[in-house]
């Protein structure tokens, strides 16, 4: 197995094109949510349902002591605040709505998750058309040309936004079309990093775990860099997003440029065909990739297991933002545990590229897993007796579980097939987390989520993801000993993830 040093040499114009893309894409991420609940109205001459009135006694008593001291007058009526009551506080309190259109923060923060429920299937939906195509044709055109084009839609969208905060009379239609445009920054643009890795790092897979994982140090390192800039952001307390665009338009076209100009073809010429039309349709591309799961009960479990797993991260990512003002962060706070998790992905990857090799794959799969049971629990159940350290606690953890089992489940299923068909793999792992992003962003944020919630209900996001990761856990280990009872025989011979590990289990 190479050396780390000589693995970065090799994959070095990967890390920096991947760096500089997941820093956007994570930057974007993070202003995501304030960029949507600062687009929310509500009606004052009309009023709000009951449901947004304000009866708990403590955020009544910061609500008077806030107003209070900015000489606020707030009207109580029966013992509670009516919902429309609310004074508009200055951005920069924490009763603020984070909208300058209206005051009332639990319905900010509900129209914002509802509409989230709608943008992110709406989002994936596309990706799952764009995957398939690009993964195709990267497979005999090309990694770097697909590249290009996703960065170009990513640029697409930004321009789009920039008229939504021009044009808010339009209603949700051109965030729901951005959406669709930027949906290439996540698993489509991964999809074309990872077979460039592989592409680099050879056919062993403890090179390509130390080729994805060191690819991951430096990603990971970008991603702060992404939530950096974002909390300076978020900082700013905008109430409105027209620069922040803007400026993403600017690092979109120049990233676009990059690629152009240092990022070589990565495919080797041996593999280099010429495009078919069925390549460019969507529903043939499709079942040409899928086939290649239906082959191996393996991959079929795993991406059944990958489902189930992106389902419920993502679907309680997409309101840990609004999760996290629940239980007293502030806007900008709220990324602190974000970077936090980020720093030990980052220390756990450069681990896992030095002992992959020696502790297999499936071992991987598994401790990443139990890391993600053991953040629900304190996203969960003791969220409010550990305190405001919890989700500093919760994030440490999916830190070094996405560090440990994503590197793990990527060279098991590039292990499982042959070389001319990395990239539809690939696509089709990110193919099948779409759905399970979709199914998690629509259960999630239309069934567990509720501004108005107490008790249980305030925690029913990471229970639902807790019960969701302990069933991946039992998952795995059944499978586990299946494969070593077998003695399964790898599809590629000569080359293997999983028989290798096998042979240590037994």
């Amino acid at each position: 197995m190479l050396a780390a040093w000589s693995v970065i040499e090799i994959i070095l114009p990967v890390v920096l094109i991947g760096s500089g893309y997941s820093a956007w894409t994570m930057l974007e991420s993070s202003i995501f949510l304030p960029f949507l609940y600062s687009r929310v109205r509500c009606c004052h001459e009309e009023g709000l349902p009951a449901q947004y009135d304000i009866t708990s006694p403590e955020e009544m008593q910061l609500i008077l002591d806030a107003a209070a001291s900015l000489n606020l007058d707030v009207t109580t009526l029966d013992g509670k605040i009516s919902a429309c009551a609310v004074p508009a506080f200055p951005p920069h309190f924490g009763e603020w709505s984070r909208s300058a259109k209206c005051v009332n923060k639990a319905y900010v923060q509900n129209e914002a998750q509802s509409l989230v429920g709608t943008y992110l299937p709406c989002q994936k939906v596309v990706a799952m058309i764009l995957m398939p195509v690009g993964g195709a044709i990267a497979d005999v055109h090309g990694r770097r040309t697909v590249l290009q084009a996703y960065i170009f839609m990513c640029a697409i969208a930004c321009a789009i936004f920039l008229i939504d905060c021009t044009q808010s009379m339009w209603g949700i239609g051109p965030v729901i079309l951005a959406g669709m445009f930027i949906s290439p920054c996540w698993e489509a643009k991964d999809t074309m990093l990872t077979c460039c890795i592989f592409d680099l790092s050879g056919t062993s897979w403890q090179t390509k775990i130390r080729g994805l994982s060191l690819f991951n140090v430096f990603c990971c390192a970008s991603l702060m860099a992404g939530y950096g800039l974002g909390f300076v952001v978020l900082c700013q307390h905008l109430t409105t997003y027209y620069w922040f665009w803007f400026a993403q338009l600017i690092a979109a076209l120049g990233l676009l440029l990059t690629t152009s100009v240092f990022f070589g073809e990565t495919l080797p010429a041996n593999f280099v065909r010429s495009v078919e039309l069925r390549q460019l349709n969507p529903i043939t591309a499709s079942y040409d990739m899928l086939s290649l799961v239906r082959k191996d009960w393996v991959l079929t479990f795993l991406l059944f297991h990958s489902f189930l797993f992106y389902m419920q991260k993502v679907g309680f990512l997409t309101q840990h933002f609004s999760y996290m003002q629940r239980v007293g962060f502030s806007t900008q706070e709220a990324v602190a545990p974000n970077i936090l998790g980020t720093i030990f992905e980052m220390g756990t990857t450069w681990v896992v590229s030095n002992t992959a090799g020696k502790v297999g794959c499936w071992k991987m799969m598994m401790g990443g897993q139990m890391c993600y049971v053991l953040s629900h629990i304190f996203w969960g159940p003791l969220l409010f007796t550990v305190g405001h350290g919890a989700p500093y606690i919760a994030w440490m953890f999916m830190g070094v579980g996405t560090a440990i089992w994503m590197p793990a489940i990527m060279a098991v299923m590039s292990d499982r097939v042959e070389e001319v068909h990395q990239a539809k793999i690939q696509a089709a792992w990110h193919w099948t987390n779409n759905i399970g992003i979709i199914a998690g962003a629509y259960i999630w944020n239309r069934y567990f989520w509720d501004a108005t919630g107490n008790g249980l209900g305030r925690i029913l996001p990471a229970l639902g993801s807790l019960a969701v990761c302990t069933l991946n856990v039992s998952m795995l280990s059944v499978i586990q000993t299946l494969v070593v009872d077998m003695r399964m025989k790898h599809s590629v011979p000569g080359s293997s993830c999983d028989s290798a590990d096998t042979r240590r289990s037994v």
